[in-house]
């Protein structure tokens, strides 16, 4: 961890600008000499944006940026006035290299106020956080550069450039009186995906869901081959449902990394079809609502997605899933394949070794970055995935304020079978109530 002390020169501890309000409240002030710094950029479109302010019983704050209408601004100034003052402060100036977003807020502390950003460019820069506090009735700001985060981690997850395009009808496969179905292939990043496409016959645009399968050893796996049932039943309920084969399976590009890096890239297949879901010309696609349905790992995929990329999907659906805690997933199945558990902790450290990196690693652990509803199906008598794995995750989503609905099947077990229609009834209810225009 760094921190760079910012100095205030005499030259910035001067009034802002000819202009200023002298009177009004401390935010007021603020407000008006912050729009009255110039731009450093010799043109005239360059226009200065407030992004964010705040005041407290000891003044004002507030972060401005340069830049062009429409389009991405620069690093931030930021300016600050003691209540009572008539003159503001700049703590932080352009040349610093402090970038924040549009939804990046202050938070007030006992002297003064912190903002997080990113600290030299928004591509790959250090997250950090700006530090202001009144000492000595002076303001003193700092930056305090965090630990960057490990590449494989939640957080790492969450900064990935994710690229969803080229979604292409292959050939069709079948066609009944309720559906067609296609091969399909999509491109997540790099990687071209296989997967099927079952497309409801009659007037669209349709709802779309996006299929993720449970584990099915990629050396046996089809096509399509899981959550056959699935397919379906939904298809002829009037869902598109594009069920993607993810990376290493069927006619999939391959990943040698992926399961080193605890199938994390399973995760940005999801999230990329629903990309190229929205980005197809296919007028039968109703792109204002797109869900997730994943059974078993594909479950766990779904807690994953998310929290790492918010926004994305409309709802999730999840069958049986796998843990929130991926510790959990490691203990059930990885000890077991000895040249995996010796691989996991020679690179990571078992969880009892580096309790740090399975945290996170763990959906569950970021369940405040939810922001759609979550319906989870499980059976009492699964003997595959817990059924308090998902009591867990669906007490810490309550927790959390997240919209989460858990149904537990008596009797039931990991597959479903007894209560396989009643469940598929209420994820169609479901879905009906929560992808809406």
């Amino acid at each position: 961890m760094r921190i760079w002390v910012l100095p205030l020169s005499l030259a910035l501890l001067v009034g802002c600008s000819s202009s200023q309000v002298e009177t009004g409240t401390p935010v007021e002030i603020i407000q008006q000499q912050t729009a009255d710094l110039e731009c450093l950029e010799d043109d005239a479109e360059v226009q200065r944006y407030l992004i964010t302010k705040s005041q407290s019983k000891l003044g004002a704050v507030s972060a401005s940026a340069c830049g062009y209408p429409n389009s991405e601004y620069g690093p931030i100034t930021v300016l600050v006035i003691a209540a009572g003052a008539k003159d503001s402060a700049v703590v932080l100036s352009e040349d610093k290299s402090f970038w924040i977003g549009n939804e990046t807020r202050f938070v007030k502390t006992d002297a003064g106020w912190e903002l997080p950003g990113l600290l030299g460019n928004v591509a790959d820069g250090s997250e950090a956080i700006l530090k202001i506090k009144l000492v000595n009735e002076v303001w003193q700001s700092e930056i305090e550069e965090l630990p960057k985060a490990h590449p494989v981690s939640i957080q790492s997850l969450m900064k990935t450039q994710i690229s969803g395009t080229d979604l292409k009808l292959v050939r069709q496969i079948s066609s009944s009186s309720a559906y067609k179905k296609y091969a399909v292939t999509y491109k997540s990043g790099d990687l071209t995906i296989s997967g099927i496409m079952n497309i409801p016959t009659g007037a669209g645009p349709f709802p779309t869901l996006v299929l993720g399968h449970g584990y099915i050893d990629p050396r046996i796996y089809t096509s399509g081959r899981g959550l056959a049932r699935e397919q379906d039943y939904l298809a002829r309920a009037g869902y598109i449902v594009l069920h993607t084969d993810y990376r290493n399976h069927a006619g999939s590009d391959d990943d040698p990394e992926n399961n080193i890096r605890f199938r994390l890239g399973y995760v940005e297949d999801i999230v990329n079809a629903a990309l190229a879901l929205r980005a197809s010309d296919l007028p039968e696609i109703d792109k204002s609502r797109i869900g997730y349905l994943g059974r078993s790992m594909g479950g766990g995929i779904g807690y994953q997605a998310m929290v790492a990329f918010p926004g994305i999907f409309d709802a999730y659906v999840l069958y049986a899933p796998t843990s929130a805690d991926y510790a959990d997933n490691f203990n059930r199945w990885g000890r077991v394949a000895a040249d995996f558990a010796n691989e996991v902790s020679q690179t990571y450290g078992l969880p009892e070794d580096n309790p740090d990196f399975w945290a996170n690693i763990s959906a569950i652990n970021f369940f405040d970055q939810v922001t759609e509803p979550v319906l989870i199906h499980h059976g009492t008598l699964d003997d595959s995935c817990e059924i308090n794995w998902s009591r867990r995750a669906a007490k810490e989503l309550k927790a959390k304020g997240k919209d989460v609905t858990l149904i537990e099947y008596v009797g039931e077990y990991h597959a479903f079978y007894r209560d396989w229609t009643l469940s598929m009834r209420r994820t169609v209810d479901f879905f009906e109530n929560t992808l809406t225009d």
